[in-house]
């Protein structure tokens, strides 16, 4: 066979799907274009293709309490805030 792994890696995608795919979501190496693209190219089912979604929520809740969370921060003993100067000291 001239493309062997591919083959392999299409026949462990259709038995194991959901599992590898949330596995390989869960990565942060791996970028999320490259999965849709495997996902596209391999005989994964549509549904679990969808459901292995959930793998980007880990990742997507981080981001949004990181996001929530820098409002205020400490900068050279001054607290900055949205909505306050950078002159304001507490």
């Amino acid at each position: 066979q001239r493309y062997s792994t591919v083959g392999a890696v299409d026949r462990a995608i259709v038995k194991k799907g959901f599992r590898i795919m949330v596995l390989l979501r869960l990565c942060p190496i791996i970028p999320f274009n490259a999965l849709n693209y495997i996902g596209g190219i391999t005989n994964i089912h549509l549904e679990t293709f969808m459901y292995s979604l959930i793998g980007i929520l880990p990742m997507q809740l981080l981001t949004v309490a990181m996001g929530a969370t820098t409002g205020d921060f400490r900068w050279n003993g001054m607290i900055v805030t949205k909505n306050s100067n950078a002159d304001n000291t507490h």
